[in-house]
C-alpha cells in the first residue's frame, strides 16, 4: 500500500493497534501503553507513578490528541527480548 508505514513499530504493534483496520500514514504517531504500566509504582513522591500515566491519558483525551494517535498495546516481552537490554543476572532477579 502506498503511503502506509510498515516500519519496525508497525510490525510490533499491528495486531494490537486500535487503528489496525485503517491505513497508518507516515505522519501518524504511535502511542504505546499497557495496563501493566499502572503497576509501576516507585513509591511516594516519585514522578514515575500511576497517577502520572492517568494524567497523561486524561490530557490526551481532553485535548483531542488521542484521536490523532495510533494507540497500541505492546505485547509482553520475551526473555530473549529483555536480554537485549538487561544482563542475565538482572533477569534472574525478576
Amino acid at each position: 500500500m502506498q503511503g502506509v508505514r510498515k516500519g519496525r513499530w508497525w510490525t510490533m504493534c499491528r495486531p494490537a493497534c486500535r487503528a489496525a483496520e485503517r491505513p497508518i500514514v507516515v505522519t501518524t504517531t504511535a502511542y504505546f501503553s499497557h495496563p501493566d504500566c499502572l503497576a509501576h509504582d516507585m513509591g511516594p513522591g516519585h514522578p514515575e507513578c500511576p497517577e502520572r500515566l492517568d494524567a497523561i491519558n486524561d490530557r490526551l483525551h481532553a485535548s483531542g490528541l488521542m484521536d490523532a494517535l495510533a494507540w497500541c498495546e505492546p505485547p509482553l516481552a520475551t526473555t530473549e527480548q529483555m536480554a537485549l537490554a538487561h544482563t542475565h543476572a538482572h533477569l534472574e532477579n525478576l
